[in-house]
C-alpha cells in the first residue's frame, strides 16, 4: 500500500489518476501542471504523515483484490463469448 503521485500520459491514465486522487491513496498532477515546484509541494503534502494515505491505499488495494483479478475476468469473458 505505496502513496503515489501520479502524472499520466495517456488518455485511460488520466481516469485511473483522477480516482487514485478520488479514494484519498494518492496524488494526481496533470502533465502540463507539472513543475519541479509542484511535484514538490506534492512530496510536502503527502510526507509529514503518510498513514492516512497509506491506509486509502491498503482500503483500495483490499477492494481491488476482492474483485477477483485476472480469474475473475477471464470467467466475466467467458461468459460473455458464450453469449455471443
Amino acid at each position: 500500500a505505496l502513496p503515489q503521485i501520479v502524472v499520466p500520459h495517456a488518455a485511460d491514465q488520466i481516469h485511473q489518476a483522477q480516482g487514485l486522487a478520488r479514494t484519498g491513496a494518492g496524488l494526481h498532477i496533470p502533465p502540463k501542471d507539472v513543475t519541479v515546484d509542484r511535484l514538490a509541494a506534492a512530496l510536502a503534502a503527502l510526507l509529514p504523515d503518510l498513514a492516512p494515505v497509506r491506509a486509502h491505499a491498503a482500503a483500495l488495494r483490499a477492494e481491488l483484490a476482492a474483485l477477483g483479478g485476472v480469474p475473475a475476468a477471464v470467467a466475466i469473458l467467458e461468459q460473455v463469448r458464450g453469449r455471443v
